[in-house]
């Protein structure tokens, strides 16, 4: 959700002797952010720098990492400023706390920002206490409460964003309901303001995972002339599709994606200031919107414009790295090729060519120019390898940061960061297998099966592809080890829960990639034990093995898999009973070329 942003859109300028170089910079530069970043910058570390003097320049520093989505830099330079800059006047010490508290909510630093709004209260509202020496008087106190009245309700959003990030409902519940207090004393009742209290009123209803009262609250915004300023009909729309993402249907999450997008473009034709951020932010959505809905190709296009920007974050780069593995998936399904390839001669003399088998390996795709803006299985493994690195380097960043509070490291992003390094080692492992990499593959699924918080359809993933790695590289005992049945029990997509108020999993979950019960699992890890006791020559145990599944489809009279046909076959001709292959062979050569054309 984007929220009404009090960042300033100018830089600052100072009247000190130190900040008359900066100040001439601003002015007579012509340059690019990033190039005007390296001249303040060398201003800062200037042997002439005195700290407070430099304080103006420290916080333009920030303001310009920030509008570069380089929120660490930023935070970095901002704890360094809250040293020096209270003297320096209400004005720039109140927007350095606003920026402060939007860098941290970026960062998903919740716990810090407690202390930044009780301290931005302190300095626009005053606190009535007795006068001390040289201190404020209570009249003064409440004269400048009076004064900043303005800025109630805007600190009241950042207090209900923290809440909200913080995943404490009850404690948000309350904080809203002053928000509405104020909205109903608004004379203007179509302000911001009320907009912004609707728009966070509707993602409470959202976290509680009552998408229906979500949607009848940004329902009462439609029409109203406020949506047509300040981007806000975009972030209705965005609203709009996020919630429908979060129940499931991703069509409609598409459409008020596009909307959004579409809404954003018309008002900045109107007038309305570009907002980097948000644009990039709808285009993330939309992607992942189309990723959702099966449009992998075009979704690839939107999260591949994104990377300029949005290069650091980790999740761009596992999003990219799903279309190229669907992508690879849609092609490798329709590359599946018949059982018989032709029969010949008739009665005694009959003789049946069988295809050649399909291999999902492919050891010798090759990485071209041509393939680095398409969603291909080298460019997924490649993007995978990123996101790998990128977490890593986020969770040093995160275990370095400490709350003012009790020194911890902020949990909720360590959590989201350790399920994304959990899936992003399974699609490695995959895409690694498929690419005929087995020591990498076997590599990243022994990693994936000491992680924490690993979900039950994770594990039993890493033991299959672990298994089929072990297979291709002639480890067959290891790889039986990995088969054992009792690893195919447990079939959760979720983690094990933790605390309580930890993220809330609302959204339907497509269980496609999944076998849909635990039964299905259990056959699928026997033909893969088949497939290995096959390869040791242990021909009947491999039968045994196998024959859950012929039993299987029997009584269910469902096709049975081209891999598993395979396997039969060749069981019956090492155990010279050519009949019984052929047997097997008519009875579901239809049934599987059906499938296939299907």
């Amino acid at each position: 959700m984007h929220s009404g942003t009090v960042i300033p859109q100018t830089l600052y300028q100072n009247s000190t002797s130190f900040g008359k170089n900066a100040q001439k910079i601003l002015i007579a530069s012509s340059e690019t952010p990033s190039s005007l970043l390296t001249s303040l910058e060398s201003l800062i570390t200037s042997p002439d720098c005195d700290e407070v003097d430099s304080c103006v320049t420290l916080l333009n520093v920030a303001l310009l990492h920030f509008r570069q989505q380089r929120f660490h830099q930023a935070q970095e330079l901002l704890e360094k400023l809250m040293m020096f800059v209270e003297p320096l006047g209400e004005a720039l010490y109140r927007d350095a706390l606003f920026l402060y508290m939007e860098t941290c909510l970026k960062l998903n630093y919740p716990e810090k920002v407690p202390k930044l709004i009780a301290t931005l209260e302190g300095l626009l509202f005053g606190r009535v206490v007795t006068p001390r020496s040289g201190s404020s008087s209570p009249q003064e106190s409440r004269d400048r409460g009076d004064k900043n009245l303005e800025w109630k309700p805007v600190v009241n959003q950042y207090r209900v964003r923290c809440l909200l990030a913080l995943r404490s409902l009850k404690a948000c519940k309350r904080e809203i309901k002053n928000l509405n207090g104020e909205d109903r004393d608004s004379k203007d009742q179509g302000s911001f303001s009320v907009a912004m209290s609707a728009f966070v009123r509707a993602q409470l209803e959202q976290q509680r995972d009552s998408g229906k009262k979500a949607v009848k609250i940004l329902s009462t915004l439609h029409g109203k002339s406020i949506l047509g300023t300040r981007h806000l009909a975009t972030i209705y729309y965005n609203n709009m599709a996020a919630i429908h993402f979060k129940a499931g249907k991703s069509s409609l999450a598409v459409m008020y994606a596009q909307h959004a997008l579409d809404e954003y473009a018309r008002q900045m034709a109107c007038g309305e200031p570009h907002q980097t951020r948000m644009f990039f932010d709808l285009l993330y959505n939309l992607g992942v919107c189309k990723l959702f809905c099966g449009s992998a190709k075009s979704a690839f296009e939107d999260l591949a414009g994104c990377v300029q920007l949005m290069g650091s974050n980790p999740q761009v780069w596992m999003r990219l790295a799903e279309c190229g593995l669907v992508e690879h998936h849609k092609v490798a399904s329709q590359g599946r090729k018949k059982i018989v390839n032709a029969q010949v001669g008739q009665k005694v003399h009959e003789r049946i060519l069988l295809a050649e088998p399909t291999t999902f390996h492919n050891v010798h795709q090759q990485f071209s120019n041509e393939q680095q803006m398409r969603p291909t299985l080298d460019l997924a493994l490649r993007a995978l390898k990123i996101c790998l690195a990128l977490i890593v380097e986020c969770e040093l960043s995160l275990t370095a940061m400490e709350t003012p509070g009790d020194g911890t490291p902020c949990a909720s992003s360590l959590q989201e960061l350790r399920l994304l390094n959990n899936s992003a080692l399974c699609a490695s492992a995959y895409a690694s297998l498929c690419m005929g990499d087995f020591a990498a593959a076997q590599e990243f699924c022994e990693m994936l099966l000491i992680q924490d918080r690993l979900s039950g359809a994770q594990r039993v993933l890493a033991h299959l592809y672990c298994a089929e790695a072990l297979l291709m590289q002639d480890q067959l005992s290891e790889a039986v080890d990995h088969l054992s049945l009792n690893n195919a029990e447990q079939l959760a997509v979720l983690p094990p829960s933790g605390e309580a108020n930890e993220t809330q999993w609302g959204t339907q979950i497509n269980m496609d990639w999944l076998p849909p019960s635990n039964k299905c699992a259990r056959l699928m890890f026997q033909y893969n034990l088949a497939v290995a006791f096959a390869l040791r020559e242990e021909l009947h145990k491999a039968e045994e093995a196998l024959r859950p599944l012929l039993e299987q489809t029997e009584k269910t009279d469902e096709p049975l898999g081209e891999h598993v046909l395979w396997l039969a076959i060749y069981l019956n001709l090492q155990q010279g009973r050519p009949d019984q292959a052929k047997q097997l062979i008519y009875k579901c050569q239809p049934i599987v070329q059906y499938a296939r054309v299907q």
